[in-house]
């Protein structure tokens, strides 16, 4: 009876060991949380931002949700999301913000120069601006 309970409990960790395999991470679905500690989203939606030389300066998930001081300067947004970004000016948003409308692939690259340094980029509802 001993030797059986240790062939059953070799099996199931075999069996555990070749689900964990099959099972692919947090981080290969994209489920994972981004570079600044927020609840991840799938990697296919998302919103990158880019500076001047077209190097991507930031990517946040799809999800509703406000990013104090992003990283500077925001020359260009791409977004697949099904929600609309903002972009605030002022931390308090007490100004006009900028909007992106929700988009299968925006890529806004016209970011007009009052909204490069912005103090919020806000995930927003799943709504038109």
């Amino acid at each position: 009876m001993l030797r059986s309970k240790k062939a059953l409990r070799a099996s199931l960790a075999l069996a555990v060991a070749s689900i964990a395999l099959a099972v692919p991470s947090q981080a290969a679905t994209g489920q994972a949380a981004n570079a600044q500690g927020k609840p991840g989203a799938s990697e296919e939606y998302n919103l990158s931002i880019y500076n001047r030389t077209h190097d991507n300066i930031g990517t946040y998930p799809c999800v509703a949700h406000e990013w104090n001081f992003p990283n500077w300067p925001i020359a260009s947004i791409a977004s697949n999301c099904n929600r609309r970004v903002w972009l605030h000016r002022n931390i308090d948003k007490s100004d006009s913000p900028m909007c992106v409308p929700p988009a299968d692939q925006a890529w806004v690259t016209d970011i007009p120069e009052a909204f490069q340094h912005p103090a919020i980029l806000e995930v927003g509802k799943a709504a038109w601006c």
